[in-house]
């Protein structure tokens, strides 16, 4: 008997593990202050027409108010719940600023492959105080 719960107990550690392991590869949420938010389908994505801002408000860190390029972007952190500064845009491994309606005119909504945000210690040591209100990293289709 007791070899049978033996079994049990190895398989159910075993599916386990997997089950952790493939959660784990899924999500890179998991390190505190980082989030990436890979768009579900490319391809619907694409035929939804949705612009920028309605991209962003699927980003689970990005607070979006309003609409098209007048809507207000700020990011979560760890240290104010809300903080109410606009967050810096890299789009395609250039850093392009803290003005939203710029980065609407110039980023389809549909061309967006990959969002990441950084809101916290990554995104000071990595881009100093240009990243104290976080980082919002854009990857298109064309990157």
């Amino acid at each position: 008997m007791k070899s049978i719960k033996r079994i049990k107990n190895i398989s159910f550690t075993a599916v386990s593990l997997i089950c952790i392991v493939l959660i784990s590869s899924c999500s890179t949420s998991h390190l505190p202050g980082v989030s990436d938010n890979l768009l579900p389908n490319v391809n619907d994505h694409k035929k939804s027409n949705a612009d920028l801002t309605q991209v962003l408000r699927n980003v689970p860190q990005i607070r979006v108010m309003g609409n098209l390029q007048s809507a207000k972007i700020t990011i979560n952190n760890n240290i104010r719940f809300f903080n109410n500064e606009a967050p810096l845009f890299i789009v395609d491994g250039k850093e392009m600023g803290y003005d939203y309606p710029f980065i609407y005119r110039m980023v389809k909504g549909s061309d967006v492959r990959k969002i990441r945000v950084m809101n916290d210690a990554e995104a000071l040591s990595t881009y100093g105080s240009r990243g104290r209100n976080g980082v919002v990293i854009i990857k298109t289709l064309d990157s």
